[in-house]
């Protein structure tokens, strides 16, 4: 392909609602194929959950620390909005430009214009190698089914807000993505075949722009 270069990198996006089972899929899908490296987003708007351990689902600081993140410039992308205080730092995703497979797991407000997104804070040169993933579930009430199981203290009315957001979010946002994969009840291995299916393909096909082939430039 003249002007391209080979990269056997990709920066896979896996995004989905809340409750439809993103850290279990992307879990077992880092199991199946090990070479995969996980991208471990910056949390302040919460401590761990039963089972979370800090610096393996996420980096868990305070809010200052948060504040400090983005006033240095560390991240790539953050979501400061009530209830939610997540980012990303920059570094994080450079090793896609070195060849390896990154699965980066974000929200979905985020992930819909995540190669925009890239495009416009100098990470230009990751966007031909980029593919989002969004987890979905057949029916509302599966989704309020999987929301109401998760060991959580939010009230029942945040958790409807959730509901009614997360599923307006994917009514308005999914053809944004590259590819939709539904996540069924008791069909784990089912969902991460596709995956792997996904990044096995996509992987033969990414190049970088042989102009673009270069660090992040900092803004």
């Amino acid at each position: 392909m003249s002007g391209n270069i080979e990269n056997k990198g990709l920066l896979i996006v896996l995004s989905g609602s809340s409750g439809v089972g993103k850290d279990v899929i992307m879990q077992r899908t880092i199991e199946r194929q090990p070479s995969l490296k996980r991208v471990i987003t910056y949390c302040a708007d919460r401590g761990p959950r039963p089972g979370e351990i800090d610096g393996i689902h996420y980096h868990f600081i305070s809010e200052d620390k948060f504040d400090e993140m983005i006033l240095n410039g560390e991240f790539i992308e953050f979501n400061k909005t009530p209830g939610i205080i997540k980012g990303t730092a920059r570094g994080d995703l450079e090793e896609a430009l070195s060849g390896e497979k990154v699965i980066w797991r974000i929200d979905p407000d985020r992930a819909s214009g995540v190669k925009n997104y890239l495009a416009q804070t100098g990470a230009e040169n990751l966007v031909p190698l980029t593919r989002t993933i969004y987890l979905g579930v057949p029916t509302i009430r599966e989704l309020w089914r999987r929301i109401n199981e998760r060991k959580s203290s939010e009230s029942k009315e945040k958790r409807v807000k959730r509901l009614r957001f997360d599923w307006e979010t994917w009514n308005e946002q999914r053809d944004r993505f590259d590819i939709m994969i539904m996540n069924e009840t008791g069909k784990i291995e089912e969902t991460v075949d596709q995956i792997l299916e996904f990044i096995d393909k996509e992987s033969k096909t990414a190049c970088l722009p042989e102009s673009r082939n270069l660090p992040f430039t900092n803004n």
